[in-house]
């Protein structure tokens, strides 16, 4: 069959499953088979690409990341962690709810998972803040959206995906995500501090100070993060190991702390080990059969024709970025964040090429596109979370997180016109 007619056949068939709800992996895997069976002979190479695209040494470090933050969600380790940071934040405007995006902000430094960020935080905090009165809105849309950091700041699954996917160091783009997510947690809580001072009834009056004791006291309760995030980035930024070496290590260590605090049980592990292998599996799936896809556009040269077709556009540089950004963002409404990810990257990476656009710039930039997707109707992954947390209606965690996606969009305009906010640190790395 001619391969002009494949790849749009493959396309539709694609995009029909996903929206018709079918699993990502068979959406995806099952639609590029197809296409490839339908060119002839290349289909022989299906199982040679499967091979070849789950035997990656930058993709090892998926599981170990996914079991470090597994065991610190299952054994209760993280739930210091917010009285912690409410001691020391509650006396801002805002109060407590500038624990939401603190708590989430260092949670997401050592899960990689925007659902275990969500709903780590979501538990302790939703209830507390109802119980106080502070505003639905407000609650909601915090938890939310700094729940979204868990795929921003480093380590981050779909970082390891994108690493692996386009052939960038690891390494470099997880240092990238550190400013920006830094940058991203500051803008979150600037907004719900404009917005309790300028409107004081979203938020109770202020809380009772803690004294100065218990607060450092308190400060026990963030050592098990301190210290795995000091495996990882002492690790990581001074060359010393690599992505997957600071992954295994880091497992360990949770492991190991999970035991000393005695909160490693029979059920943790179990949990543990077999959300691991759940959340692993499922991702992996998703990878393989977005590079089978990839194997069928590159046969066809879909993509060498849709770069000839932009360069006939004459867009300049930030013409064809912003033109990019609309398309996830439309595009993110209907699919899941990895889904989007591996999906887009065949067709898009020929095109930044070509306008010189660096990789590990764009990654990153890609990530906050995609925190956009978790935050978007109708398949917002967060939106479900929380309203399944909260007990409570979609529609008022839709309205809740208007306010934090402007404020991500905010985000993405500053990193593309001030791109050393991501590029500081990995230029920085050591070679």
């Amino acid at each position: 069959m001619d391969s002009q007619i494949v790849v749009p056949i493959t396309l539709l068939l694609m995009l029909t499953l996903l929206l018709g709800g079918a699993w990502i992996f068979v959406a995806i895997g099952g639609s590029a088979v197809l296409g490839l069976i339908m060119l002839g002979d290349i289909s022989k190479l299906a199982a040679a690409v499967a091979w070849g695209a789950a035997n990656s040494w930058t993709l090892s470090a998926v599981p170990l990341f996914v079991l470090m933050g597994e065991i610190i969600f299952h054994s209760g380790l993280s739930n210091p962690l917010y009285h912690t940071i409410s001691l020391w934040l509650r006396r801002l405007p805002g109060g407590l709810l500038h624990t939401n995006v603190a708590a989430s902000a260092l949670f997401a430094s050592i899960s990689g998972s925007t659902i275990a960020t969500c709903a780590t935080v979501g538990t302790m905090a939703i209830p507390e803040q109802r119980k106080r009165g502070y505003d639905e809105k407000l609650i909601l849309g915090s938890v939310a959206a700094a729940g979204s950091l868990g795929v921003l700041i480093p380590p981050s699954i779909n970082m390891i995906l994108y690493a692996s996917w386009v052939d960038v160091s690891l390494g470099k783009l997880f240092a990238g995500g550190i400013l920006p997510g830094i940058m991203m947690s500051i803008l979150f809580m600037a907004y719900i501090g404009f917005a309790c001072w300028r409107n004081p009834s979203l938020a109770p009056a202020r809380e009772q100070r803690a004294s100065l004791l218990q607060r450092l006291a308190s400060l026990k309760g963030v050592i098990p993060f301190l210290i795995i995030a000091i495996i990882i980035w002492g690790g990581i930024f001074t060359g010393w190991m690599t992505p997957t070496e600071a992954a295994g290590v880091s497992a360990f260590a949770a492991l190991v702390m999970a035991a000393v605090t005695r909160r490693l049980t029979r059920q943790v592990i179990k949990d543990a080990f077999l959300g691991t292998v759940r959340i692993t599996c499922m991702t992996m799936a998703t990878y393989i059969g977005a590079t089978l896809l990839v194997t069928l556009v590159g046969y066809t040269g879909v993509t060498k024709v849709l770069v000839n077709q932009i360069e006939a556009l004459h867009l300049g540089k930030m013409a064809t970025l912003f033109a990019i950004y609309g398309i996830y963002i439309v595009l993110g409404c209907f699919l899941d964040g990895i889904a989007l990810m591996l999906v887009t990257i065949p067709f898009i990476v020929p095109i930044l090429t070509y306008h010189g656009i660096d990789l590990i710039w764009f990654g990153v930039t890609l990530i906050l596109l995609m925190e956009m997707s978790f935050l978007t109707p109708p398949v917002g992954i967060n939106l479900f979370v929380v309203a399944g947390i909260a007990n409570t209606d979609m529609s008022k965690v839709v309205r809740g997180i208007v306010p934090f996606f402007v404020m991500l969009f905010i985000g993405i305009v500053i990193v593309t016109f001030v791109p050393d906010v991501v590029m500081l640190l990995p230029n920085a790395m050591a070679k």
